[in-house]
């Protein structure tokens, strides 16, 4: 299995303090879009707060029972793939349900060293998808929170530009890590 985590705790704000952030209803269109399209297996949506995960189901409901299932099918097939979960833990027992071992990868702006690039992650996980989960975890706000990157299995290699300037929304980022492993 290959998920995207879409995290909204813990990460920082641009002062660099440790938060939770509120879920954007376009993050998760576009991110289930963008799972589907590459055909990934899941979308979690992390929050810890019930009331934004709530926030979440509802927006669901919409697009596949209500109106928006019939005005717009193609949003229907994607958002199958959401699912939302209180956290982390939370989404690392949801995918070891198959029995295989999960390996989180999360990425960021910043060089948490050491990190994989994206040709060897690719071939890793070409190789090893039957007998491993992947979990990509892209975070919210100003980045993921430190000692959380440090626990994942793999820190992937920051997307490099050359303007000085690093500071993609997580849904241009997903869109380009996703199609330089997947594309």
């Amino acid at each position: 299995m290959i998920a995207i985590g879409l995290l909204h705790y813990p990460v920082y704000n641009k002062r660099n303090e440790i938060i939770q952030t509120a879920i954007v209803s376009l993050d998760v269109h576009d991110l289930a879009r963008l799972a589907k399209t590459y055909n990934l297996d899941c979308l979690y949506v992390i929050h810890p707060i019930a009331s934004q995960q709530n926030l979440v189901r509802r927006m669901l409901k919409h697009w596949q029972e209500g109106y928006g299932a019939t005005y717009n099918p193609q949003r229907k097939i994607a958002l199958k793939l959401v699912k939302v979960l209180p956290s982390y833990q939370d989404v690392i027992m949801d995918l070891c349900k198959n029995g295989l071992p999960t390996i989180t990868i999360v990425t960021s702006a910043h060089s948490y060293k050491p990190f994989i690039d994206y040709k060897d992650l690719r071939i890793r996980i070409k190789k090893r998808k039957n007998f491993e989960n992947y979990l990509l975890i892209f975070g919210t706000g100003w980045g993921i929170e430190y000692q959380f990157c440090r626990c994942a299995n793999l820190r992937l290699k920051p997307i490099e530009v050359n303007s000085g300037y690093n500071h993609l929304s997580v849904r241009s980022a997903a869109s380009i890590i996703i199609d330089r492993l997947f594309g």
